[in-house]
Protein backbone atom coordinates (compact mmCIF):
# COMPACT_ATOMS: atom_id res chain seq x y z
CA UNK A 1 0.00 0.00 0.00
CA UNK A 2 2.83 2.36 0.86
CA UNK A 3 4.46 1.70 -2.52
CA UNK A 4 1.20 2.62 -4.31
CA UNK A 5 0.88 5.98 -2.47
CA UNK A 6 4.50 6.79 -3.32
CA UNK A 7 3.92 6.17 -7.06
CA UNK A 8 0.74 8.25 -6.96
CA UNK A 9 2.68 11.08 -5.34
CA UNK A 10 5.39 10.94 -8.05
CA UNK A 11 2.73 10.97 -10.77
CA UNK A 12 1.11 14.04 -9.21
CA UNK A 13 4.46 15.87 -9.05
CA UNK A 14 5.27 14.93 -12.65
CA UNK A 15 1.87 16.12 -13.83
CA UNK A 16 2.28 19.40 -11.94
CA UNK A 17 5.64 20.01 -13.62
CA UNK A 18 4.58 19.03 -17.14
CA UNK A 19 1.11 20.63 -17.32
CA UNK A 20 2.29 24.28 -17.77
CA UNK A 21 4.55 23.27 -20.66
CA UNK A 22 1.78 21.28 -22.30
CA UNK A 23 -0.64 24.20 -21.97
CA UNK A 24 1.92 26.56 -23.55
CA UNK A 25 2.61 24.10 -26.35
CA UNK A 26 -1.08 23.61 -27.14
CA UNK A 27 -1.74 27.36 -26.91
CA UNK A 28 1.18 28.05 -29.27
CA UNK A 29 -0.09 25.50 -31.77
CA UNK A 30 -3.55 27.08 -31.70
CA UNK A 31 -2.10 30.60 -32.14
CA UNK A 32 0.10 29.56 -35.08
CA UNK A 33 -2.84 27.77 -36.68
CA UNK A 34 -5.02 30.90 -36.38
CA UNK A 35 -2.26 33.05 -37.89
CA UNK A 36 -1.75 30.66 -40.81
CA UNK A 37 -5.50 30.53 -41.43
CA UNK A 38 -5.69 34.35 -41.49
CA UNK A 39 -2.74 34.50 -43.88
CA UNK A 40 -4.35 31.96 -46.19
CA UNK A 41 -7.62 33.91 -46.21
CA UNK A 42 -5.78 37.15 -47.08
CA UNK A 43 -4.04 35.44 -49.99
CA UNK A 44 -7.39 34.15 -51.28
CA UNK A 45 -9.03 37.57 -50.97
CA UNK A 46 -6.28 39.39 -52.89
CA UNK A 47 -6.25 36.76 -55.62
CA UNK A 48 -10.02 36.74 -56.01
CA UNK A 49 -10.13 40.55 -56.00
CA UNK A 50 -7.44 40.74 -58.68
CA UNK A 51 -9.20 38.08 -60.72
CA UNK A 52 -12.53 39.91 -60.59
CA UNK A 53 -11.18 43.39 -61.28
CA UNK A 54 -9.09 42.21 -64.24
CA UNK A 55 -12.00 40.34 -65.86
CA UNK A 56 -14.79 42.89 -65.60
CA UNK A 57 -15.22 46.40 -66.85
CA UNK A 58 -18.80 46.94 -65.71
CA UNK A 59 -18.30 46.47 -61.97
CA UNK A 60 -16.74 49.26 -59.96
CA UNK A 61 -13.60 48.37 -57.95
CA UNK A 62 -15.38 49.53 -54.79
CA UNK A 63 -18.13 46.97 -55.39
CA UNK A 64 -15.55 44.24 -56.02
CA UNK A 65 -13.76 45.06 -52.77
CA UNK A 66 -17.06 44.99 -50.87
CA UNK A 67 -17.90 41.63 -52.43
CA UNK A 68 -14.57 39.96 -51.61
CA UNK A 69 -14.60 41.41 -48.08
CA UNK A 70 -17.70 39.32 -47.40
CA UNK A 71 -15.88 36.09 -48.32
CA UNK A 72 -13.32 36.23 -45.53
CA UNK A 73 -14.94 33.77 -43.15
CA UNK A 74 -13.44 34.27 -39.72
CA UNK A 75 -11.63 37.49 -40.62
CA UNK A 76 -13.76 40.60 -40.26
CA UNK A 77 -12.37 43.03 -42.82
CA UNK A 78 -15.31 45.35 -42.23
CA UNK A 79 -14.01 46.07 -38.73
CA UNK A 80 -10.26 45.35 -39.05
CA UNK A 81 -9.24 45.71 -42.69
CA UNK A 82 -8.47 48.00 -45.61
CA UNK A 83 -8.06 47.22 -49.34
CA UNK A 84 -6.51 49.03 -52.27
CA UNK A 85 -6.81 48.42 -56.00
CA UNK A 86 -4.23 50.26 -58.06
CA UNK A 87 -4.00 50.26 -61.86
CA UNK A 88 -0.38 50.66 -62.95
CA UNK A 89 0.50 51.27 -66.62
CA UNK A 90 3.87 50.98 -68.34
CA UNK A 91 5.29 53.67 -70.56
CA UNK A 92 8.12 53.89 -73.03
CA UNK A 93 11.51 55.05 -71.70
CA UNK A 94 10.15 55.79 -68.21
CA UNK A 95 8.96 54.08 -65.06
CA UNK A 96 5.36 52.82 -64.94
CA UNK A 97 2.76 55.26 -63.66
CA UNK A 98 -0.29 55.09 -61.40
CA UNK A 99 -3.33 55.27 -63.65
CA UNK A 100 -6.04 54.76 -60.98
CA UNK A 101 -6.23 53.91 -57.30
CA UNK A 102 -9.23 52.86 -55.22
CA UNK A 103 -9.51 52.39 -51.47
CA UNK A 104 -12.04 50.38 -49.48
CA UNK A 105 -12.24 50.81 -45.74
CA UNK A 106 -15.38 50.52 -43.72
CA UNK A 107 -13.34 49.79 -40.61
CA UNK A 108 -11.50 53.01 -40.02
CA UNK A 109 -8.16 51.16 -40.11
CA UNK A 110 -5.51 53.58 -41.30
CA UNK A 111 -2.80 51.91 -43.35
CA UNK A 112 -1.26 53.29 -46.52
CA UNK A 113 -0.94 51.45 -49.80
CA UNK A 114 2.32 49.59 -50.36
CA UNK A 115 2.15 50.26 -54.10
CA UNK A 116 1.68 54.02 -53.98
CA UNK A 117 1.05 55.86 -50.72
CA UNK A 118 1.07 59.50 -51.80
CA UNK A 119 -2.58 60.11 -52.66
CA UNK A 120 -3.44 63.50 -51.23
CA UNK A 121 -7.15 63.60 -51.99
CA UNK A 122 -9.89 60.93 -52.17
CA UNK A 123 -13.34 61.32 -53.75
CA UNK A 124 -15.80 58.45 -53.23
CA UNK A 125 -12.91 56.07 -52.42
CA UNK A 126 -11.06 56.94 -55.63
CA UNK A 127 -7.78 58.84 -55.57
CA UNK A 128 -7.74 62.20 -57.34
CA UNK A 129 -4.55 61.72 -59.35
CA UNK A 130 -2.77 64.82 -60.55
CA UNK A 131 -1.55 65.32 -64.09
CA UNK A 132 1.01 64.13 -65.04
CA UNK A 133 0.37 60.89 -63.16
CA UNK A 134 2.96 59.79 -60.62
CA UNK A 135 5.59 57.25 -61.64
CA UNK A 136 6.74 54.28 -59.57
CA UNK A 137 10.51 53.92 -59.66
CA UNK A 138 10.52 50.80 -57.47
CA UNK A 139 7.66 48.84 -59.07
CA UNK A 140 8.63 45.13 -58.97
CA UNK A 141 7.21 44.23 -62.40
CA UNK A 142 8.62 45.34 -65.74
CA UNK A 143 5.79 46.61 -67.96
CA UNK A 144 5.82 47.25 -71.71
CA UNK A 145 4.43 50.58 -72.96
CA UNK A 146 0.64 50.74 -72.41
CA UNK A 147 0.66 47.37 -70.64
CA UNK A 148 -1.35 47.54 -67.41
CA UNK A 149 -1.49 45.50 -64.23
CA UNK A 150 -3.94 45.63 -61.37
CA UNK A 151 -2.41 45.55 -57.93
CA UNK A 152 -4.78 44.36 -55.20
CA UNK A 153 -3.60 44.66 -51.63
CA UNK A 154 -5.33 43.79 -48.40
CA UNK A 155 -4.17 44.89 -44.96
CA UNK A 156 -5.69 43.30 -41.87
CA UNK A 157 -5.19 44.12 -38.20
CA UNK A 158 -4.53 40.72 -36.62
CA UNK A 159 -5.31 40.40 -32.92
CA UNK A 160 -3.72 37.33 -31.29
CA UNK A 161 -5.94 34.98 -29.33
CA UNK A 162 -3.66 35.14 -26.34
CA UNK A 163 -1.19 37.69 -25.11
CA UNK A 164 1.42 35.31 -23.69
CA UNK A 165 4.04 36.10 -26.32
CA UNK A 166 2.49 38.75 -28.56
CA UNK A 167 1.20 41.64 -26.51
CA UNK A 168 -0.44 43.73 -29.21
CA UNK A 169 -2.09 43.49 -32.60
CA UNK A 170 -0.18 43.91 -35.85
CA UNK A 171 -0.93 44.43 -39.53
CA UNK A 172 -0.89 41.46 -41.90
CA UNK A 173 -0.75 42.24 -45.63
CA UNK A 174 -0.92 40.48 -48.95
CA UNK A 175 -0.50 41.82 -52.50
CA UNK A 176 -1.48 40.25 -55.83
CA UNK A 177 -0.46 41.56 -59.26
CA UNK A 178 -2.69 40.62 -62.21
Amino acid sequence: MKQMNRQTGFAAVEMTLITPFMVLLIGGIIEVTQYLQASSILIGVTREGANLVSRTSSTEPDDIMTLVSKTTGTLDLESDGIMYITLVTGQEDDDPYVNEQYRWSDSGLVHTSSTWEECASWTDNQCDIDSPPPTLDDFPISLDPNESVYVVEVHYQYVPLSSFFITSSFIMSDITYL
